[in-house]
């Protein structure tokens, strides 16, 4: 269903496409030069050197006969676009030149279970306007069906490798009849530069999401009964810093509820300094497998490190380092996983931003997939995910009123093995306070 939802838009791009002749051209060449670069990044440094048995030099030859007959700059790139991503990994993607003009549909939608619900809407905003409710299912963008593997790529897509200015969506609310809700998008515009990615996690992070997602949310235990709250939006962060962020559960809690929800992963020094908070000794999280050497993964204790029974929320978006987390001290019993099915995106991969010309430079770039993750007993999370203890999905009428009833879930299950009852099914305000 992904591939073929991508290589209808595609289509769309070809059919929408429209540039002035000269322009054209000198993209054409600009694209070419791209592609051999990416190419060349891609054989040097994927982690498998037989590419997944991938004959990237036919394809490559196939994408420079296409970009000549191209008929738009977007097909153009999208071409490069298409190349990287017949390789079929999470984490290897072309970076297209960067956009000067940014839509905004303010609005977000994650699939739960096996469909796709809009899960915030900004109040007033463009899909406010539009019509658009939270909680409504979502079944189509502009005319290509939604479904839990292709949202997420279908939306970086239309936010930032091709642009679009409208979202005509095809939309279920309740028992009501499917109906059709047009959003105009809001336009930013910005330097180039600025629009430049330099991992993974930019590309994702540039999503639209909720305001109270934007970094990170905490309880401290005194405040709740004895059960701290750490919520992160990234593990993109200083490795240093994440020992701060781990300390505002309090001291020495009861338990601790760790939110991982839409978290797209990030540095994994900084996921192994986060470990090393909820272990007394040292332990091997998995292997990393990487072209000329394999090497484990290790966690460390922190100073104030503490050993307490965990609840670890996850949905569709956690990603990469989240899963990671989540399945080490699911694997070793200490710690409860409560929510979705995680997207099952692991690997480890670095960003090549390169660039062209001298004056007026155009920057691309490529990130690509450098060690494969393998838990022990060879355990590969690519392309599976975690599978959580307990199964937590909202409900459309939970969304549409922001009911978090998975954080209640959460600490029922945390509760009941401490042994206590805070008689509280939802966060303290003091949750929302981001560090």
């Amino acid at each position: 269903m992904l591939r073929r939802s991508i290589a209808v838009v595609f289509c769309l791009v070809i059919l929408a496409g429209n540039s002035f002749a000269d322009q054209l051209s000198n993209e054409k060449g600009k694209a070419k030069q791209m592609l051999k670069v990416v190419v060349s990044e891609i054989q040097k440094n994927y982690y498998d050197p037989d590419l997944k048995g991938i004959d990237l030099t036919k394809l490559t030859s196939q994408a420079s006969e296409m970009i000549e007959g191209a008929r738009s700059v977007g097909e153009v790139y999208m071409v490069i676009y298409g190349l990287v991503d017949r390789i079929n990994d999470s984490h290897t993607v072309f970076d297209p030149p960067p956009r000067t003009v940014f839509p905004k549909f303010e609005f977000s939608a994650k699939a739960f279970g096996d469909k796709v619900y809009v899960n915030w809407v900004k109040k007033k905003g463009v899909a406010d306007k539009g019509g658009l409710q939270a909680g409504d299912r979502l079944l189509q963008v502009n005319g290509f069906e939604v479904d839990r593997e292709s949202i997420n790529k279908m939306m970086v897509f239309f936010h930032r490798i091709q642009p679009v200015s409208e979202f005509e969506l095809l939309v279920q609310r309740g028992k009501e009849s499917p109906k059709k809700v047009v959003v105009v998008a809001r336009v930013e515009r910005g330097n180039v530069v600025e629009g430049a990615w330099y991992n993974l996690n930019d590309i994702f992070s540039s999503l639209e999401h909720p305001p109270n997602e934007d970094d990170g949310a905490f309880i401290d235990a005194a405040e709740n009964n004895g059960i701290g709250y750490l919520y992160l939006r990234s593990f993109v962060r200083d490795p240093d810093n994440i020992n701060r962020v781990a300390s505002l559960a309090g001291k020495q809690p009861k338990g601790v509820i760790i939110d991982l929800r839409g978290n797209f992963g990030g540095i994994v020094d900084t996921l192994v300094n986060f470990s090393g908070h909820f272990v007394t000794q040292e332990e091997e999280m998995a292997q990393m497998v990487r072209r000329k050497k394999t090497e484990p993964i290790k966690i460390k204790p922190q100073r104030g490190s503490y050993s307490v029974p965990m609840a670890i929320l996850i949905d569709s978006q956690s990603s990469s380092a989240a899963e990671m987390f989540a399945r080490h001290f699911q694997r070793a019993h200490k710690a409860t996983v409560v929510g979705d099915r995680s997207a099952g995106k692991v690997v480890t991969a670095r960003y090549f931003q390169q660039e062209l010309g001298a004056g007026s430079v155009t920057y691309f770039g490529v990130n690509i997939s450098i060690g494969k993750v393998l838990f022990p007993g060879g355990e590969d999370l690519e392309g599976n995910g975690v599978t959580p203890d307990i199964k937590c999905l909202p409900s459309p009428e939970d969304l549409g009123q922001s009911r978090d009833v998975c954080y209640g879930v959460a600490l029922a299950a945390l509760e009941k093995q401490l042994g206590i009852n805070t008689n509280r099914t939802t966060k303290p305000q003091s949750a929302s306070a981001d560090y």
